[in-house]
């Protein structure tokens, strides 16, 4: 495993998960015909502590998590730049920015939810 900086590994991170989403946005239908197809993911990472956390904490990116258990989240708002409301391009960008942090030592899981 290569040893990246944080910044590094966001923008690693960051880059898997903005494929992810605009590879599964491709494949759906146009917005306005989805249905319900809207909500919202995240990666949570715990414990929130290490380099990485303090690097997104003082560039502003998630937040400290104070419901369920504690940890740090990011949301998919900060992962991708696809314009859609579609909770599944959200989970699928989470879970390639999860994947990347797992693969380089970050406790890192995903979660999602219905709006």
């Amino acid at each position: 495993m290569e040893k990246l900086l944080p910044k590094e590994l966001f923008d690693k991170a960051r880059e898997a998960a903005a494929k992810a989403a605009t590879a599964y946005d491709a494949t759906l239908p146009p917005e306005r015909t989805r249905g319900l197809d809207c909500g919202f993911a995240w990666v949570t990472i715990k414990p929130a502590r290490g380099a990485f956390v303090q690097w997104c904490k003082a560039n502003e990116i998630g937040r400290t998590k104070d419901y369920g258990g504690g940890g740090f989240d990011i949301w998919y708002s900060k992962l991708h730049d696809v314009a859609t409301q579609s909770i599944g391009t959200h989970i699928a960008a989470v879970r390639a920015f999860a994947d990347v942090l797992k693969a380089h030592g970050v406790n890192a899981t995903t979660g999602s939810r219905y709006d």
